[in-house]
């Protein structure tokens, strides 16, 4: 019997050197446990941490299991500066109130998954839906085929590509079922007018209620009201104020941040030839208390605050203003002539950030010519663009073509199924012009990914 015992073990275990020059024990994939990597990693700081991301994959990580690692990573001291800012803008509290979401079913996202649509409210061509099977709804009526459901949408206005492209997906799985109707509340950029949409909602005696929150404060209230009247209530992308909505179905936002953070710290080591990782970092941020902030922003300052010589000159809010953008840009090119890289965080930063440093001719501005480092968050056509013509060096998608999720989870909150409150949008990799393995997350390249790229045509040289 011991005999037996011993030789699982040694089926489950062996001990390799690592890419660090290192002796670890690689357990059998379904052994790793991520968290007590994490933990382990969690007194490291630069080299030293370093060296450790270097490791995983020789660790039995998968590409995915390697990007929840960068998730889980605790804030460190090690940095101060990207310390203080993470508490002083308490993403501590933001990041400790996240719903971690669980998978529904035993989905994992796989290149080619999707459906080819034409977008119902912008008219945008050639757009690809990255998961119309995941928590996969039959077409044709749902529930009892004889009653029309009503659904409420409440959402801001469709102010950019993104949203219109989060209205197209709404439209598409509705469009699915016959005996669905839905009823637009748009409430703009105005957080009063959405409780006076609840209230119509409320009053129009909807079946259920799916919800986009555009800062979790507003929400709370209204939600609320839904809630207290009997109607269901489901967020999707952002989180709502109020804890007790029905189902949430969260973005991977922390994903976003994270492998942001990752490729930095692994772009600088490669320009030292792991040498050292150092350099001087401005970051361009959406409004200020938005779910898409508070999770971007602190997973990315928990993976580069284990690395002391990353010094924050600046951090900038807007208010997904794209003038307001662009001046925060130009102030800092202005008042910093040292900048080493960007973090970028959205829709509105990037391009403010790209025209910008054109019109400043300041792309080579670094010691010894070398261009600033730009990571980006973003999902369309012209971010990745930019990628491919040399301007942005990391893109980690974030589609918009997520609400018919949302839309598939109140189908089946209606027809009885139980649920998990909290469902996430599986975790895509990062984008880099050629598909780097990065601490081992295999990146898409940006042909692979611009399939799945939202809003209107956008042709660089390299994909017209």
């Amino acid at each position: 019997m011991k005999k037996k015992m011993m030789n699982l073990l040694l089926a489950a275990a062996m001990t390799i050197t690592s890419m660090a020059g290192t002796q670890i024990t690689v357990l059998a994939e379904e052994a790793v446990d991520v968290d007590a990597l994490v933990e382990e990693c969690a007194a490291l700081s630069g080299m030293d941490a370093y060296n450790f991301f270097k490791s995983l994959p020789d660790r039995g990580l998968t590409s995915d299991q390697c990007i929840q690692f960068f998730i889980k990573l605790p804030i460190s001291t090690a940095n101060q500066e990207a310390y203080d800012l993470y508490m002083n803008d308490a993403l501590d509290i933001y990041i400790d109130q996240t719903p971690e979401g669980e998978v529904y079913g035993d989905y994992a996202w796989q290149l080619g998954d999707g459906t080819e649509i034409t977008g119902e409210y912008t008219g945008n061509t050639n757009l690809k839906m990255a998961y119309t099977n995941y928590m996969a709804v039959e077409e044709g009526p749902i529930g009892d085929p004889d009653k029309t459901y009503k659904i409420g949408v409440v959402a801001i206005s469709a102010i950019d590509s993104w949203m219109g492209n989060l209205y197209d997906s709404i439209y598409y799985e509705a469009g699915r079922h016959s005996n669905v109707e839905l009823v637009w509340m748009d409430y703009g950029l105005d957080s009063d007018g959405c409780s006076d949409a609840i209230d119509m909602l409320i009053s129009q005696n909807v079946d259920a209620i799916l919800l986009w929150p555009r800062t979790e404060a507003a929400t709370l209230e209204p939600a609320q009201k839904a809630v207290e009247a009997g109607i269901p209530i489901v967020t999707v992308d952002r989180l709502c104020g109020y804890e007790e909505v029905n189902g949430r179905v969260s973005g991977n936002f922390p994903a976003n941040g994270a492998q942001c953070g990752a490729y930095l710290v692994w772009k600088l080591a490669q320009e030292a030839n792991e040498e050292g990782i150092e350099g001087n970092l401005v970051l361009f941020r959406k409004a200020a208390g938005v779910t898409a902030d508070t999770q971007r922003a602190g997973y990315f300052l928990k993976v580069i605050s284990y690395f002391p010589d990353i010094h924050i000159l600046q951090s900038y809010f807007d208010n997904d203003d794209s003038e307001q953008s662009l001046i925060n840009v130009q102030n800092a090119l202005q008042q910093y002539d040292d900048i080493d890289a960007i973090f970028s965080e959205g829709l509105t930063q990037t391009p403010a950030v790209v025209q910008a440093l054109n019109g400043a001719d300041r792309w080579n501005s670094r010691e010894e010519g070398k261009k600033i480092i730009v990571t980006a968050i973003d999902d369309t056509k012209e971010s990745f663009a930019f990628l491919d013509n040399g301007l942005v060096d990391v893109d980690c998608p974030y589609t918009p073509l997520v609400g018919d999720v949302g839309v598939r989870y109140i189908i089946k909150l209606l027809e009885g199924e139980e649920l998990a409150k909290d469902i996430a949008i599986p975790n895509i990799p990062f984008v880099t012009p050629e598909g780097d393995t990065i601490f081992g997350i295999q990146s898409l390249k940006t042909s692979e990914w611009y399939q799945y790229a939202s809003g209107p045509d956008y042709k660089s040289e390299s994909n017209s």
